[in-house]
């Protein structure tokens, strides 16, 4: 980026975005920042995300936002780095002992995933490597 974050001083919410009440309804500060600075409306990106390319939830700066798709935002949390891995996704259910003892075991898909209570896709792709990539 060529400018600076500019934070809005609205009070975060728990996943660090403001709030504002835009014709009685709440919306993201950030969300009306990019339809003023591109002349639209609120209702112009209804179902589109307003992604932040600073990485910054709490900058309104229009030259740091740019409409996208979920997907769109999500390559940007993986290009960023953003997407804890391992134990520290919000939603492991295994751990690194768990995966290795998976990768290890010459046990049935099925009967793992009963054992580990997830499913026996999961299971398949723990043992191809596509899943826990960082562990060896």
């Amino acid at each position: 980026m060529n400018t600076p974050c500019k934070e809005t001083n609205y009070a975060p919410d728990k996943d660090g975005y403001s709030l504002m009440d835009v014709n009685k309804e709440h919306t993201r500060v950030h969300r009306y920042a990019y339809v003023l600075a591109n002349n639209l409306t609120l209702k112009d990106i209804k179902g589109k995300l307003v992604r932040h390319l600073c990485n910054n939830p709490r900058c309104i700066n229009p030259e740091h936002l740019a409409l996208g798709t979920n997907q769109d935002n999500t390559n940007d949390k993986i290009a960023a780095g953003r997407v804890p891995k391992g134990t520290k996704h919000w939603n492991a259910k295994l751990n690194d002992s768990d995966i290795l003892a998976i990768r290890a075991s010459r046990e049935q898909l099925k009967v793992l995933s009963v054992r580990y209570e997830v499913s026996v896709s999961m299971i398949s792709m723990i043992r191809n490597r596509r899943v826990w990539k960082h562990l060896k």
